[in-house]
């Protein structure tokens, strides 16, 4: 009867040990859930920061690339001011000689023409 006594107590001792094994095991299933909803939420709020940092720099790209093309307008319009002082086409050098009524031949410089870039 004494053993039967130890070996009911054995046994009540390893059912304890379990329940407070199983009690850890829910604790903890506990809190690594809640820190997973906590991770979740990081990481969406990370992409949100993400996807704004890059709606921000489309924005910026956009912006510079619309002042890229007003510079280059701005260029092109004042090197066409720059050449246009003048008349457009040809304008007689100063070397000129005789008169082009009498058969002598003159000397023509035309303007150039500016491209803007592209």
């Amino acid at each position: 009867m004494e053993e039967l006594m130890k070996s009911r107590e054995e046994h009540e001792a390893i059912l304890q040990k379990l329940s407070d094994a199983q009690a850890q095991l829910g604790l903890k299933t506990t809190l690594l859930r809640e820190e997973e909803q906590t991770l979740l939420r990081e990481r969406e709020a990370f992409a949100q920061e993400v996807n704004k940092s890059y709606l921000d720099l489309r924005q910026q790209q956009s912006s510079l690339q619309v002042d890229q093309q007003t510079l280059a307008l701005q260029l092109q319009e004042g090197r066409l001011r720059s050449g246009s002082l003048g008349t457009p086409y040809a304008t007689p050098a100063s070397s000129r000689k005789g008169s082009p009524s009498k058969g002598s031949q003159s000397t023509f410089m035309t303007s150039s023409v500016l491209q803007a870039p592209y």
